[in-house]
């Protein structure tokens, strides 16, 4: 299946900021450097995030077209988010990540697909992550969406 698609819905369920954002915001380069750690992540090992530093690990499940992952820090869950690609049972992932505290957007409300869904696990831990993480997440996000069906990432 190629990509046809040419953005994603951003969304941070903590704050309800909610952003259309362009594949083009995101180069080749960057989903092919993170293909080998989403690999590793999505094969049950807690993965280093490359180009930030030691103590930066995602965790990632798949179940169909969607993608769950968490950035950990020093171990901790510091945000979780999922990838939507497509809109059949998307509502579904869309609970799932409303399933935590200080969550402003509607469980029973999920936005078109395509979207990455953004939940912050601990806010004090955000800090730490804030220059990169937004960015690392459309990376993992459109990774996923291009590649999943590809073979190229199980």
């Amino acid at each position: 299946m190629g990509c046809l698609m040419n953005y994603l819905w951003h969304i941070t369920l903590n704050t309800g900021d909610a952003r259309k954002s362009p594949r083009s915001e995101v180069t080749d380069a960057a989903v092919t450097a993170v293909l080998p750690h989403m690999r590793k992540a999505l094969a049950g090992s807690l993965a280093e995030i490359p180009f930030v530093g030691d103590g930066y690990r995602l965790k990632a499940t798949a179940e169909g077209a969607f993608l769950l992952g968490t950035i950990m820090v020093i171990g901790a869950p510091a945000l979780t988010f999922g990838v939507a690609p497509e809109a059949r049972d998307a509502a579904q992932l869309w609970k799932l990540l409303h399933r935590g505290p200080g969550i402003v957007t509607e469980a029973a409300q999920a936005p078109a697909a395509p979207w990455l869904g953004v939940r912050i696990d601990v806010p004090h831990l955000i800090p730490a992550i804030a220059e990169w993480a937004a960015d690392y997440e459309r990376c993992v996000a459109w990774a996923w969406i291009e590649k999943r069906d590809s073979g190229h990432i199980r």
